[in-house]
């Protein structure tokens, strides 16, 4: 309507230029919304995702030393914060027991041993025993045990490997983690068994606390132990053969998304926000067109 009061068509050019723009400004409001649902959605899903960290005792072949330190991978999921210290630390001994005397321990070296393609790890190099099993006993490089008795007198070998668990412990200890971990362990026949035990002493055997069975036809076995039998004190593991020989072929650990996922809340607030900052910006813009336009 014109100052006479008359009435009078819309200007066609500022309709046309409606028309356009608007669409536009609400497609890209729509989706930068999307964009942000799609962001917030891939970062609650990686959060989502427990952290699996596996310590492969079977990589390293051959002689060892007396200590190895073995570095656990993430084998999936996503990395934990902080950078932890994933390091196990295993050491090998061997003790023995003459008759009824006190059992007498020495330092072991360690051995990468592959017998088969199932049957493989870390066991210990009886070439270098503190206490030789003696020619009469037909061995591999493996934790094992042996009674030999010359006469009345009946001496027991008995060789052991040690792990420093402070890795697993710390990350135990954390907000959500688990208490169980799993341990594999391979032997040449179903005779062969695998007893665990925890210990605040190094060189130490332990308080037994699980014993793991090998398969009846040889291969590996897997269990689960629980981390409760140990401490920040009280934090080797005790790797010993209750019968025959074993191999210590691999450690796992599963850690929860609550856990492997505590810098989410800051992440998905800063998605969040600028998500935001843009839509009002893309708002503003709006109403400034719409104004001009309709002078």
């Amino acid at each position: 309507m014109d100052v006479s009061g008359r009435k009078t068509a819309p200007n066609p050019s500022i309709f046309v230029a409606l028309c356009r723009v608007l669409p536009q400004r609400i497609s890209l409001i729509r989706g930068s919304y999307c964009a942000a649902l799609i962001i917030a959605g891939s970062c609650v899903g990686a959060a989502n995702a427990s952290t699996t960290i596996s310590w492969n005792f079977s990589a390293a072949s051959g002689a060892l030393p007396n200590s190895e330190s073995y570095l656990g991978n993430i084998t999936s999921g996503p990395a934990l914060p902080g950078n932890p210290n994933l390091t196990i630390l295993a050491t090998g001994y061997e003790s023995q027991r003459i008759g009824t005397n006190k059992a007498q321990t020495a330092s072991a070296d360690l051995y990468g041993e592959s017998l088969t393609s199932t049957i493989n790890g870390l066991g210990l190099n009886y070439a270098t025993l503190p206490f030789p099993l003696g020619s009469n006993i037909q061995t591999n490089n493996q934790v094992f045990k042996y009674a030999v008795k010359v006469k009345k007198t009946t001496t027991t070998y008995l060789g052991f490997i040690q792990l420093d668990l402070t890795a697993l412990i710390t990350l135990a200890a954390q907000a959500g983690s688990p208490d169980t971990a799993t341990i594999a362990i391979a032997g040449t026949s179903g005779s062969d068994n695998a007893i665990l035990a925890g210990t605040a002493q190094a060189g130490a055997l332990g308080t037994r606390f699980q014993t793991i069975k090998a398969p009846s036809a040889g291969g590996t076995s897997t269990a689960t132990f629980s981390l409760t039998n140990f401490t920040a004190k009280k934090h080797f593991l005790t790797l010993r053969a209750g019968a025959g020989e074993i191999l210590l072929n691999q450690i796992t650990l599963t850690i929860p998304s609550t856990a492997s996922a505590v810098t989410l809340p800051t992440t998905l607030s800063l998605v969040l926000t600028g998500t935001a900052a843009i839509a009002l910006l893309l708002r503003h813009r709006r109403r400034r067109a719409t104004a001009s336009y309709g002078q």
